[in-house]
């Protein structure tokens, strides 16, 4: 079985992330930069003074997105349509949520309805 010098580059870029590969005589430096790609953070709301903030988020499908509530009483990021629902994030936790599917969804805490916030996913 014959490899094509691409082939044998692609091989050993799976295969070994980084390091020396041989397509011929001469040896191909691969860098494990190219080989990986670090996590994307989440996206932070912070709950604070009993508001999100920022209160419209834009995000990908596929974006995780973070409420972190740094208010002294708890809160929810529910959302009206019935999307997601963090249930009581407690004073200083955090809640995380993987957006699914593109749309815009506008979003209460139903402990104290005057909080809205809307999450945008592109």
């Amino acid at each position: 079985m014959r490899v094509d010098q691409r082939t044998a580059l692609l091989l050993a870029v799976a295969l070994l992330g980084s390091g020396p590969v041989f397509t011929g005589s001469d040896p191909v430096f691969i860098s494990s930069a190219l080989a990986t790609t670090a996590p994307a953070a989440p996206h932070v709301v912070k709950i604070d003074s009993f508001a999100y903030k920022p209160a419209v988020i834009t995000v990908k499908v596929g974006d995780t997105v973070e409420w972190q509530n740094d208010d002294p009483v708890p809160h929810t990021a529910t959302s009206k349509s019935g999307g997601f629902d963090s249930g009581s994030i407690a004073a200083g936790a955090k809640w995380r949520y993987v957006a699914k599917k593109k749309g815009r969804f506008a979003y209460i805490c139903t402990f104290h309805p005057i909080m809205k916030g809307e999450l945008v996913v592109e």
